[in-house]
């Protein structure tokens, strides 16, 4: 859910990224379980298989591919 905040020129959001494509086999990880989902929230670890790629929004001018075999962990940027 994204929200813009009162007198501000900054949004908020529940989630880090968005996946708006893949190819193959990933996983989401967030508090420890396995999860379905777009959205990837911050401190989630995502795991790509072999060969398996996504491609996630961050915002308006930054979209990211990643091609696997890969682990990671986005999080929001400290403010």
């Amino acid at each position: 859910m994204l929200s813009r905040l009162a007198n501000t020129n900054v949004a908020q959001a529940d989630f880090v990224a968005k996946i708006v494509d893949f190819d193959g086999s990933f996983y989401i990880e967030q508090a420890g379980k396995t999860i379905q989902t777009s959205n990837i929230k911050d401190g989630d670890i995502v795991t790509l298989r072999e060969d398996a790629q996504i491609v996630f929004h961050i915002d308006d001018d930054t979209k990211a591919k990643i091609v696997g075999p890969a682990k990671f962990v986005i999080n929001k940027k400290a403010q």
